[in-house]
């Protein structure tokens, strides 16, 4: 039930670097038997666009500590560059801390190369892969690479690409040139890993495939990497998954500066599609599959409905199909429904939101600091029960109010009430309760008799699990390419935080009446959608059970959900009248369908030409080591997060806490931005020329932070 983070979106993991000895205290054991020089780790014919699958593997090497202080020197030193290899022989091991490794040989059938598969489940560890590349010439080629996490690559021991970045492995998440020599070519490989899962992916990249690429970094606004890519003649009329070209990707993504490039290219400036044949392409990938969960997608302009559609199976086993009648636990867009609760009863005089939460429950520890606005927006500081490490051991049991209201007062406050704002699950709990309290009548039953008769949302009600709705959704768990069924939460755990149940047209029903001011009056509906502020009097990103952003000049007032088995994203454009609403049962979402990204990708195709444009981003190198070292430092950006710059050889890194370390590149003017994710960091310096703080910008907005001591 927890929205993602609204600054770093990118899933990743944290990736804990290790103390590696350095080359020179590497000591060499006896030779192996076995196989001789490469084995079968070689390439004959390199081949575009395929997958290299057959390795040598070194590893795992665990070596020590974890700690931040040490993770640059674990991705800076390397035991080796290259390998001496004598066709003739066999490799020769080497000793680390007392103990022999030696290379084995390692033929994947995947095109990820699975090493915890192969060498076990291990944190803190690294490894090296080896392999030969045959080229019938010199030349260039275009290289594709993924990594789970820091990767470094050596061509005959020449140092051509390195990423130090927790993250999963995405095919081609890195693209780089490297020159071949005719003959034969070796490949090193060195994979850092933190946490869970570990392996990397590698493959010249063929016509087809830089195409595809050209598509995604014309959308991201990656211009270095365009006219990289640009060097090796894609094809631009070629269109990716929702039948878009590169030309049309980068215009309705407001880069401007790439689409004019690239009809400098010969890029044609076509038509654009409907919506709706944009829509069934991008679902394509649900059509025939039967062993799949499925997505529900409904998009809403000037109150009609301009496209709605299910795709996919509501339950696998009996073969029953998703349509949008399909009722789907919504999990914490539940939120804006108890919000609006609190809200009715206060236009009623029952309640106000500046009150006490001790007026409610009289014992509740610290109940005469937090207020039922603190409460609505976050800022109790009370933990999230949901965040407590035994929490899915019992969600599939129901519990009782009491049970569960000691639980979260069994719970330390996390900060002091008002102080920022920390998603918690606890406190729209407790907003359902109170609501059941003061109105008399069970949360379920009063959201019923208040809106969801009223209102015709025949499909939704608050999800009890001794008599389930019909034609319901079932949750899976999607995980290499399987759907397993995943728990099935007893609703009662999720209480005013989670536990509606809907369909998308029944959400397109209630986004409609409450913008249109059918549920709450307007000096109501002005506080849910104000941001509200922290007591130091910075302003959020959330007012009364609504996220309200800004992205490309346009407001958008949304929120998501997730639960084992379920993830959901509503969101509204209130200039443009435009609702879209898409429901999942899959957690994680089948393949890349996950209904925040579906959603913001028909959001931005819908309102593209109403939207501001979006930087387009250069490397620029000019900067030396010692002049990036002046933007060194911690930054606050409040709500307890603080942005960490640290300098890494020659690359500016740039880590918020519990996210992983990313690169940021300069851009001139002190400037720089982020590849992973659309946002900008402007530096800002003093006479002196010493930096005191910095901007950022994301989504839309700015934030100003200062440089900590």
């Amino acid at each position: 039930m927890k929205e993602l983070n609204h600054f770093f979106v990118k899933a990743t993991v944290i990736c804990l670097l290790l103390i590696l000895c350095p080359i020179q205290n590497v000591t060499i054991a006896q030779k192996v038997t076995g196989f001789k020089g490469y084995g079968s780790a070689t390439c004959p014919a390199l081949k575009d666009d395929i997958f290299i699958k057959n390795w040598l593997i070194l590893g795992p090497i665990g070596i020590g500590s974890s700690q931040d202080s040490v993770m640059k020197k674990a991705f800076n030193e390397d035991f080796f560059i290259s390998v001496a290899v004598d066709k003739r022989k066999s490799i020769e091991p080497f000793t680390f801390a007392g103990k022999q490794y030696t290379w084995r040989n390692y033929t994947c059938g995947n095109d990820i190369i699975k090493l915890n598969e192969f060498l076990g489940d291990t944190n803190n560890v690294l490894c090296y892969a080896l392999s030969e590349i045959n080229a019938t010439e010199d030349k260039k080629v275009l290289i594709g690479l993924g990594s789970d996490d820091g990767v470094k690559v050596w061509i005959n021991g020449k140092e051509v690409h390195k990423n130090n970045t927790g993250r999963a492995v995405v095919a081609d998440d890195d693209i780089f040139e490297v020159s071949l020599n005719k003959g034969s070519n070796q490949v090193l490989i060195k994979i850092q890993n933190g946490k869970y899962d570990y392996g990397f992916s590698f493959r010249p990249l063929g016509k087809d495939v830089i195409s595809d690429q050209m598509i995604e970094n014309a959308g991201s606004g990656d211009f270095d990497n365009v006219k990289m890519l640009m060097n090796y003649s894609p094809d631009l009329k070629k269109v990716n998954n929702r039948g878009l070209t590169a030309w049309q990707v980068a215009t309705i993504s407001g880069r401007n500066e790439i689409a004019r490039y690239l009809e400098e290219k010969g890029a044609e400036k076509t038509s654009f599609p409907l919506l709706s044949d944009l829509a069934d392409k991008t679902m394509a990938a649900y059509n025939g599959k039967d062993s799949v969960p499925g997505i529900a997608v409904l998009v809403a302009k000037d109150g009609r409905i301009i496209y709605q559609k299910g795709f996919g199976n509501a339950n696998i086993e009996r073969k029953l199909k998703v349509n949008t009648d399909t009722k789907f636990r919504i999990g914490s867009i539940t939120k804006q429904f108890t919000a609006a609760a609190i809200l009715r009863l206060q236009e009623q005089g029952k309640i106000n939101i500046a009150d006490k939460l001790s007026t409610y429950i009289p014992d509740f520890p610290r109940g005469n600091e937090v207020t039922i606005q603190h409460l609505l927006t976050h800022t109790s500081g009370m933990h999230s029960y949901t965040d407590r490490s035994d929490f899915g051991d019992k969600i599939t049991l129901p519990v009782d109010d009491s049970v569960l209201l000691k639980l979260i007062e069994s719970e330390p406050f996390d900060f002091n009430p008002g102080d920022k704002f920390s998603y918690c699950n606890s406190g729209y709990y407790i907003l359902g309760y109170i609501v059941s309290k003061i109105s008399g009548k069970p949360y379920g039953e009063y959201l019923s008799d208040e809106f969801f008769k009223p209102l015709g949302m025949k499909n939704s009600g608050v999800y009890n699990n001794a008599k389930r709705p019909e034609n319901e959704a079932v949750g899976y768990r999607y995980e290499n390419g399987k759907a397993f069924k995943a728990n099935d939460w007893d609703m009662t755990w999720a209480g005013g935080a989670g536990a509606i149940y809907s369909t998308v047209e029944d959400l397109f029903i209630w986004n409609e009446a409450i913008f249109n001011g059918k549920v709450l009056n307007q000096n109501s509906m002005k506080m849910a959608f104000t941001p509200a502020k922290s007591n130091s009097g910075q302003e959020l990103s959330y007012g009364f059970g609504w996220f309200i952003n800004d992205y490309r000049g346009l407001k958008f007032i949304s929120h998501s959900g997730g639960l084992d088995g379920f993830l959901s994203y509503l969101v509204r454009q209130p200039d443009e009248k435009l609702t879209v609403a898409v429901l999942t049962n899959s957690t994680p979402a089948y393949e890349s369908f996950d209904p925040g990204n579906v959603g913001q990708a028909l959001v931005e195709y819908t309102l593209w030409k109403k939207m501001a444009s979006q930087s387009t981003y250069f490397a620029d190198t000019s900067l030396s080591a010692e002049q990036l070292k002046a933007f060194e430092g911690k930054y606050d950006y409040g709500q307890g997060m603080v942005l960490t710059v640290t300098l890494n050889n020659k690359n500016l890194m740039a880590q918020l806490i519990g996210q992983p370390a990313f690169e940021i590149f300069y851009m001139g003017n002190n400037e720089f931005y982020w590849k992973v994710v659309e946002a900008r960091i402007k530096f800002i310096l003093n006479e002196q020329g010493i930096v005191t703080g910095a901007i950022h910008y994301q989504g839309g907005q700015q934030l100003n932070v200062s440089k900590l001591p």
